[in-house]
């Protein structure tokens, strides 16, 4: 479903349109990013998930199955999202302080905030309807 031109739980727009994404490029639903997110990333999973050992550092297998695999995908972004502290951030409800702080932790910065605040408002009163 689309709501004001972004698609539910496009995790990765590359997965729909074929492309290549650098090593530490944005993967996962809340678009991960950065070499030292993924190190993160693999050390988290391999505490939890022992089982099933991950490189998503140095693998391009491993990296790749966060596209191709949506539990895989899900898993990851909720691994991030409580090791980053991010439910604390959004504690304080659909505004500008958690939005910014949200988008601080997962991209480093603020680019295309304006659109990430208008996109999380959109989904939020689809949701709560």
């Amino acid at each position: 479903k689309r709501l004001q031109g972004f698609c539910y739980l496009c995790f990765w727009v590359g997965c729909a349109h074929g492309q290549h994404v650098r090593a530490s490029g944005g993967r996962g639903f809340i678009q991960v990013t950065g070499r030292s997110n993924y190190k993160a990333l693999t050390i988290s999973w391999n505490k939890k998930y022992s089982d099933d050992p991950r490189d998503f550092e140095n693998n391009d297998s491993d990296r790749d199955i966060i596209v191709s695999d949506v539990e895989v995908g899900m898993k990851l972004s909720l691994l991030f999202w409580d090791d980053n502290g991010l439910n604390e951030k959004a504690d304080s409800g659909i505004n500008d302080v958690s939005i910014n702080a949200i988008t601080k932790a997962v991209n480093g910065g603020y680019t295309h905030l304006e659109k990430r605040k208008s996109a999380t408002e959109a989904f939020y009163n689809e949701l709560k309807n």
